[in-house]
């Protein structure tokens, strides 16, 4: 999480480097990113709401979330419903940002 205005680096930032921006992409997908922004927007409130939402199968979804969860820019809360566990999954991050050198 940055302080945006003022450039400056929180305790929260997560820095990840990547050898490529091949190695980048296969990280950032087109569908993980929509994974990232379909939580922030609609805030589901379990895995398997939000692959209704984006249309895809649960199994394909759940390993991105786990992906993106080992990534730190999400995080999945448990809680119970009944006598079903739910996870809710919840984004951390606000910006991805990428530099290259050339």
């Amino acid at each position: 999480i940055h302080d945006v205005k003022n450039g400056i680096l929180q305790k929260e930032d997560y820095i990840h480097y990547f050898s490529s921006i091949e190695s980048f992409r296969s990280i950032f997908t087109n569908e993980r990113m929509r994974v990232l922004s379909t939580i922030r927007r609609e805030k589901p409130d379990s895995i398997y709401a939000l692959a209704k939402l984006l249309g895809r199968d649960f199994k394909s979804v759940l390993k991105d979330v786990k992906l993106l969860e080992g990534f730190r820019l999400l995080t999945l809360d448990s809680y119970k419903v009944g006598m079903r566990v739910k996870i809710r999954p919840k984004v951390k991050a606000r910006v991805i940002s990428m530099s290259l050198a050339l």
